[in-house]
């Protein structure tokens, strides 16, 4: 284990030759997780040590042993890695940020199933990139139904007029056909 130490409190984090016993696309997905979602809450003296050990690692480790597996002759070692990239894209997309450039590299492989299963992985990201523009216009969608169910009640119970429900129904519908473009994937 790699050991940073700040004050009375200890950060552990996997050492180099963990590291290089990993599958080819893990140490990306590790240093992004760290990156993304820890690194802000460590103290600011250790998060200058965290970086620089992780830029030791993508730059030593991370990157040649994908490059490596993704031009490796054997295509059973091809296959895999990108059947463990599709999966990664689906279950958390953002985790493949660090790799977009070796993806896109390896969606011309020669091999049919390791280049389509590289350009899967890169929809499902760019997919995932236009939910995240998106996200505040499907927060006001979610106000505008529920909005919607009471305003079905009141034109059910004839508390309103047609023409006030289809202007309603028209800003809804309208709302979400907007959302449904934005974040369609060609």
């Amino acid at each position: 284990m790699k050991i940073f130490q700040y004050k009375d409190k200890l950060i552990q984090l996997a050492d180099k030759k963990m590291i290089e016993h990993w599958n080819a696309e893990m140490p990306l997905l590790f240093i992004g997780y760290l990156r993304d979602k820890r690194l802000s809450s460590y103290p600011k003296s250790v998060q200058k040590e965290v970086n620089e050990y992780l830029n030791d690692i993508l730059e030593n480790i991370a990157i040649p042993k994908l490059m490596k597996a993704l031009t490796s002759d054997n295509v059973e070692t091809r296959i895999s890695v990108a059947h463990n990239i599709v999966q990664v894209s689906e279950n958390n997309p953002e985790m493949l940020k660090i790799a977009l450039e070796h993806i896109e590299k390896a969606s011309n492989d020669i091999n049919k199933e390791v280049a389509n299963s590289m350009k899967k992985a890169l929809k499902n990201y760019q997919k995932f990139l236009r939910r995240k523009k998106t996200a505040v216009k499907r927060k006001e969608l979610n106000a505008l139904r529920k909005k919607m169910d009471e305003i079905d009640v009141q034109f059910a119970e004839g508390k309103i007029s047609d023409s006030e429900y289809i202007i309603e129904q028209k800003k809804y519908l309208k709302l979400k056909r907007e959302i449904e473009l934005a974040e369609k994937v060609d």
